[in-house]
């Protein structure tokens, strides 16, 4: 392809056992100057050596899906980028060795934005597959994280990692989460969530899957975001957990067969401090044989003023809603 740096190019071997990490390195710091676009080839490259890109406008790494393959087998991160944006990083292979204390993919805040990354594989990291480490002072914006596949990370040896989910994002204000998918490799070893965001407001989350994890989701201060076309599955303990978000559009989900560690324990849906939500049109079951999950969605007494209307509830041993607070609207539902 004309118009590419080449990662070969620049002295990466790729044969999964050479540390190409500083070709890697040499070959961004080229693009950077270069302004064009980097083309993994096929191969797989061992990158032990952390390769750290900063205030980099239109970074674009690119390869062929899951032949081309970022593999490091010590903790620390594949590539950190900090201050990036206007760029991409799609069809990558991201891998750890399921062991070592490793965030696959870090993008710090401080600026960046208007950046994508989609089509990549997350896969067996002791660590996140991916980290969006924003804060308070430098927030992140305009971020698209879509169609990724996160399988097995934040298992470190065969054990969930305290704390760690697959994919965390923090301050991410104004992005898409869609497409993703996140689930395990071993149904004998699940990590504690699939995705983790916390003050992320005014985006859209949409489309996603969790399946197979610990709890499918939890959502923390993200207030004016609109989920739409999800699937919280087959989860041990609940599908998702909302705290301390307000103004949320909650529209054809389906979460369903959750619970699966104890039946009738733990919840489909559960919300804490949450106000001013409008769901609809959502869908709760169970396809096994009985009802696993305790209540479908379950409020406590600081959610105020939601709209429950148009849902189809089922798969439930206690009740399909446990309802706190006042104000709220139940209305039109099934089940």
């Amino acid at each position: 392809m004309s118009g590419y740096e080449y990662l070969k190019s620049f002295g990466a071997v790729g044969d999964g056992v050479t540390d190409d990490g500083p070709a890697l390195q040499s070959a961004l710091n080229a693009c950077k100057i270069s302004k064009r676009p980097l083309y993994v080839d096929v191969g797989t490259y061992l990158i032990n050596t952390t390769v750290y890109i900063s205030n980099f406008v239109g970074i674009t790494i690119t390869g062929f899906g899951e032949s081309s393959v970022l593999r490091r087998t010590i903790s620390g991160s594949i590539i950190n980028l900090t201050s990036c944006s206007r760029g991409s990083i799609s069809f990558i292979r991201f891998e750890g060795d399921g062991a070592s204390d490793t965030n696959l993919l870090l993008i710090d805040g401080n600026g960046t934005g208007v950046l994508s990354i989609s089509n990549n594989q997350f896969v067996a990291s002791g660590g996140r597959g991916l980290l969006i480490l924003g804060s308070s002072s430098g927030q992140l914006s305009s971020v698209k994280i879509l169609d990724n596949l996160f399988l097995s990370c934040a298992i470190k040896s065969g054990q969930a990692v305290p704390g760690i989910p697959q994919m965390e994002a923090v301050y991410c204000h104004d992005s898409e989460f869609s497409g993703n998918q996140f689930g395990v490799l071993d149904l004998n070893h699940k990590p504690v969530a699939g995705a983790v965001l916390t003050d992320c407001r005014a985006g859209n989350y949409t489309n996603n899957y969790h399946w197979s994890n610990v709890n499918g989701a939890l959502f923390s201060s993200c207030s004016y975001v609109s989920f739409v076309g999800n699937r919280w599955e087959t989860n041990d303990q609940s599908g998702l957990i909302c705290s301390d978000m307000d103004y949320v559009n909650f529209v054809g989900n389906r979460i369903h067969t959750n619970s699966q560690l104890s039946s009738g324990v733990y919840d489909g849906m559960s919300m804490s401090n949450c106000r001013h939500w409008a769901l609809s049109a959502n869908t709760f079951f169970d396809w096994t044989v009985g009802a696993s999950m305790r209540y479908d969605i379950k409020m406590d007494s600081n959610c105020n003023n939601n709209a429950i209307v148009g849902n189809i509830f089922g798969g439930y041993s206690v009740g399909s809603i446990s309802i706190g607070g006042t104000g709220n609207i139940i209305s039109s539902n099934v089940g």
